[in-house]
């Protein structure tokens, strides 16, 4: 069987995908994530923005994490350090591989570098 086009000819050739598969250690869901109020003596940080995360609320199941939403409709589970801390440009698992996949695609294509952040939809 003959690949249909160039790209898919590479992806054959060299085994190359670009299925998002988030680390064991990572929580990245499609679904609602579960959350509990804020204890006190924690600034509540709920419905905040934070590069393309949107803080949920605290979460039920690790203790001393935000469930946060991507723009994406993603969710994730962040630190509270990493929440405050977040860059401009901060999102869920998924979408920063898909930049990354984006960026390596426009390097080889027009051999020009550009910062990740740029390939952020």
């Amino acid at each position: 069987m003959r690949p249909v086009n160039k790209v898919a000819a590479r992806v054959v050739a060299n085994g190359e995908s670009f299925e998002f598969r988030a680390l064991p250690t990572e929580v990245c869901s499609g679904l609602p994530l579960p959350t509990r109020s804020v204890p006190d003596g924690i600034e509540d940080l709920s419905d905040r923005k934070f590069g393309r995360l949107t803080v949920v609320g605290f979460s039920a199941e690790l203790r001393g994490r935000w469930v946060c939403r991507c723009t994406c409709s993603n969710y994730v589970i962040r630190r509270s350090a990493a929440v405050r801390q977040a860059a401009p440009d901060s999102s869920c698992p998924q979408c920063y591989l898909l930049a990354v996949a984006k960026r390596h695609e426009f390097i080889r294509r027009t051999g020009k570098e550009r910062p990740t952040r740029e390939f952020m939809a």
